[in-house]
């Protein structure tokens, strides 16, 4: 979807009607909504840029909480148009507020069992799935898991997970950013959150992409995939680093030295920095994910670099 900007100061900034709608047009959107229903969205959205604005607060808001389970989106059927309508006397801020309370009303009239995990920076974390899947989150990330029949809901709120489904195809997967969401059965992937976009990558199996007024794309393995909720996403080569985090080991092939660095700082306490003269340099290695300092001593025994310390929590690597 374009994004319009006006030359009018505070002319995107929606008002209290726009946000109102966009709420209710989410709604109308999670519990099902008809082909004409989803036109009349896409042209409101398009009217006016400051509907564009609200309609991603609104989707941020419903991608924190991890949009809705199939049991959900019933219960709000079920529950039919009374909750929507609602809202539409309610001030923005209210407004938005009943957003999240609906969506947490669904989910409690749904019994859909959810709970939130997360790691320590520094650490990864292993977590079981029900279908006999996998869960890892790497260092300093959350992620809220949901359960019902024949599907896991995974939400990333910040940081990476990777995901390793069970062997039955059986179970359906949903993992949601606040960009967008994928859907699998069966694949090896991760996805990772970072300023204002995520990405994903597919080591085995296959995965499809859903973004609102967007069409689906399928990401197969070996391939990845990089979105915000403004530009559209197009496939790439998965990140190979993206893949082994949870081993511990970070096995790198002629990968740039400032992305190896920056993945090592992930792991350490304190601040990493690599000098910018070195973005040509390659680096080929088996090297320990966990223990920066020594994975540190190894790329300088065998690359022309050196390790300069400022202080107790702050080191750079810099050309020898």
């Amino acid at each position: 979807m374009t994004t319009h900007r006006s030359s009018l100061p505070g002319a995107e900034i929606p008002d209290d009607g726009a946000l109102k709608q966009a709420a209710e047009w989410f709604a109308c959107r999670e519990g099902g909504w008809s082909a004409e229903e989803s036109a009349r969205c896409r042209q409101w959205v398009q009217a006016d840029p400051s509907h564009e604005t609200a309609w991603r607060q609104v989707e941020s808001i419903w991608a924190s909480l991890g949009g809705l389970s199939p049991a959900a989106a019933q219960a709000l059927d079920e529950a039919g148009r009374k909750r929507r309508t609602a809202m539409v006397h309610l001030g923005s801020s209210v407004a938005a507020a009943a957003l999240v309370l609906l969506g947490l009303r669904i989910k409690q009239e749904a019994s859909r069992p959810v709970h939130a995990i997360r790691s320590m920076a520094g650490h990864t974390l292993q977590h079981s799935l029900p279908d006999g899947g996998q869960l890892w989150l790497n260092s300093g990330s959350e992620v809220i898991v949901g359960v019902t029949p024949g599907h896991v809901d995974l939400v990333l709120l910040h940081g990476e997970l990777l995901l390793q489904t069970g062997r039955s195809a059986a179970c359906a997967h949903t993992l949601r950013s606040r960009h967008g969401r994928l859907h699998t059965r069966s694949a090896r992937l991760s996805v990772s959150m970072h300023a204002g976009r995520s990405q994903a990558d597919v080591f085995s199996g296959t995965a499809s992409w859903h973004a609102p007024f967007r069409r689906p794309l399928h990401i197969h393995a070996g391939q990845a995939l990089e979105w915000n909720t403004l530009t559209p996403p197009a496939p790439r080569t998965a990140d190979s680093m993206r893949g082994n985090w949870q081993t511990g080991e970070l096995a790198v092939r002629d990968a740039a030295l400032p992305a190896v660095i920056a993945e090592l700082a992930r792991y350490g306490i304190g601040r990493l920095d690599c000098d910018r003269q070195l973005a040509d340099l390659k680096v080929t290695a088996v090297l320990p994910r966990f223990e920066t300092e020594a994975a540190l001593q190894l790329l300088a025994h065998a690359l022309p670099i050196r390790i300069v310390r400022h202080g107790p929590w702050w080191m750079t690597v810099q050309s020898r």
